[in-house]
């Protein structure tokens, strides 16, 4: 036979018992209803640390600049191919060196490619555009590889390939964080160190 047993408790016990299971229980399904939020949230920081120059966050999202910074500077290495030099003397991390981006060419463009040359992606001193390129200009770049200073040709460099299939979301916060950076006219002359 089972007796029950009864249990002294001290008043309000079972009310702060319930609130904070209830508390609990809503803090777990946000964070089960949205791993990719907190995901994009934790590259956000990452991209706003990893980038190289100052940036103008006036009138954009932190997050959605950041979160470019991210896909540029941590996924793409834009860098590796719009910079006529990447790396700054004594900095580069493929001779076992501390990396230390070169900050005068980062996005300049001026990298040679034997039939091509890599485009300044930096805004425009004139227009303000990144790349001297509207969104939907970048958009047709990145998806289809539309020249947009030719139309109607290829880019027989750029990687569109690789980049055609990222998300609206994730284009649109490349071309915030492009935005973002300081003007500079592209690259022109030959190695800058």
């Amino acid at each position: 036979m089972l007796r029950w047993i009864r249990i002294r408790r001290k008043p309000g016990f079972v009310r702060g018992l319930a609130i904070g299971l209830c508390a609990a229980g809503l803090l777990g399904t946000v964070i089960a209803a949205d791993p990719l939020g907190m995901l994009i949230d934790r590259d956000s920081q990452l991209g706003l640390q990893l980038a190289p120059l100052p940036l103008n966050l006036r009138g954009k999202s932190r997050g959605v600049v950041g979160y470019g910074s991210y896909l540029v500077n941590a996924l793409g290495e834009c860098n590796g191919c719009h910079a006529v030099n990447d790396y700054m003397p004594g900095g580069n991390p493929f001779l076992g060196q501390p990396a230390v981006i070169d900050t005068n060419a980062y996005l300049r463009g001026g990298r040679f490619f034997g039939i091509a040359t890599s485009a300044s992606l930096r805004p425009d001193p004139t227009t303000g555009l990144p790349g001297n390129m509207t969104y939907a200009q970048f958009v047709a770049a990145m998806r289809h590889g539309t020249d947009p200073e030719a139309p109607g040709e290829l880019l027989q460099v750029m990687p569109w390939p690789t980049y055609r299939n990222m998300a609206d979301a994730e284009l649109n916060s490349i071309y915030q964080y492009l935005s973002a950076l300081p003007p500079a006219a592209p690259w022109s002359g030959g190695a800058a160190n």
